[in-house]
């Protein structure tokens, strides 16, 4: 294996750098059609301009190869032996705050063959990066061949994490560990790790084939309407929500919370709805699941929101409406909540607005 040293620097265009297989969409024009098919379709206020825009969904998807590269597991961040970081692979931790520079200068802890590196960053807490980010480049890489000869790179997975990669790939061998860095005699890896969440291209399509194939004998049972609940969490706190709850149980709503389900029966779920309503979140990436019969809901604070959810359903083939409401609270409201652990902001949602608005929705 060739020594591996040098200081981290990012290579700002790695794919003329390096050659590569390269996984071409087909060109369309999306940005008129998911305008077009939006129109008439959001509510509320202030509502996001992107929803009289559409996003760049052309090109195609690079599947890279490099010999004698570092492997972070935890972060997904893959180098070449002269220590350059691929910027397709550290997209997601420069989100949080990481740097090329604090992947230098380490000793590899371990040793391994050829790899595929697939999980980015926010794949480790992140439901929707792992489903949409993570997977769709372990789809990318098994259509384009480069899976052959290759172990499945990653830090541990555990819960719904190795759930998902079993039911989505059960015949490609993995190598998890806890090793903060890795000598790989080779890696490939695709540059949809980068955030492919905000421009889902037919990936995701073959993606959902693949998991939807998996469950074919599952019993479907499930309820026709669901709403996202997330009360658990104080992320992003919806200070009435168990009112908005209380409100759409009384309109034939089954109230879920997706994580603690295992991961078939949120699939499953998601399959069967024919309304699927919730704020925006990790959780409504299982609208890659749902039915063309479908509708999902989607309610988004005006602090929060982008297209990512309105690409998906369009790319699924179901439909999406938007409600649209103003957010952060503030003030003396904002600072009743402020002690929240693990708070990012607090909102709330005007229900003699929105419940009005929903109904027509359901009439529709």
């Amino acid at each position: 294996m060739a020594e591996l040293s040098g200081p981290a620097a990012y290579l700002a265009n790695e794919a003329d750098v390096f050659g590569s297989a390269r996984l071409v969409a087909a060109r369309e024009d999306f940005c008129a059609g998911v305008v077009s098919w939006t129109e008439g379709k959001v509510g509320g206020s202030p509502v996001a301009g992107w929803t009289a825009e559409g996003a760049a969904h052309l090109g195609g998807v690079h599947v890279q190869t490099v010999g004698a590269a570092r492997v972070w597991p935890r972060f997904g961040v893959v180098a070449d032996h002269h220590g350059r970081v691929f910027r397709s692979t550290i997209g997601e931790a420069l989100t949080s705050g990481y740097t090329a520079a604090d992947f230098a200068g380490e000793a590899a802890a371990e040793e391994l063959g050829p790899a595929a590196v697939y999980l980015p960053f926010g794949a480790q807490f992140n439901y929707g990066h792992f489903l949409l980010d993570g997977l769709t480049s372990l789809q990318a890489m098994a259509e384009t061949g480069v899976l052959a000869g290759r172990v499945a790179l990653s830090d541990r997975l555990a819960g719904w994490r190795g759930e998902l990669v079993d039911l989505a790939f059960p015949e490609v061998p993995r190598h998890e560990t806890e090793a903060t860095m890795v000598a790989a005699e080779s890696a490939a890896f695709a540059d949809s790790m980068d955030h492919y969440l905000h421009r889902p291209g037919p990936l995701v399509n073959r993606l959902r084939d693949r998991i939807l194939g998996q469950l074919a004998d599952h019993p479907r049972a499930g309820p026709a309407r669901i709403y996202v609940s997330r009360r658990t969490s104080n992320m992003r706190l919806l200070v009435n929500e168990a009112a908005l709850e209380r409100a759409l149980a009384a309109r034939g709503f089954e109230i879920v919370q997706p994580e603690t389900l295992p991961v078939r029966a949120q699939v499953a779920l998601f399959r069967d709805a024919r309304v699927i309503l919730g704020a925006t979140g990790a959780g409504l990436a299982n609208a890659l699941f749902a039915s063309p019969q479908a509708c999902v809901i989607e309610i988004l604070p005006s602090n929060f929101s982008a297209a990512w959810l309105r690409d998906l359903c369009y790319r699924v083939g179901c439909d999406w409406r938007g409600w649209f409401t103003p957010a952060p609270l503030t003030g003396l409201e904002a600072w009743r909540y402020s002690r929240r652990p693990g708070l990012r902001f607090a909102w709330r949602l005007r229900l003699r607005e929105f419940l009005p608005w929903l109904d027509d929705q359901l009439g529709a």
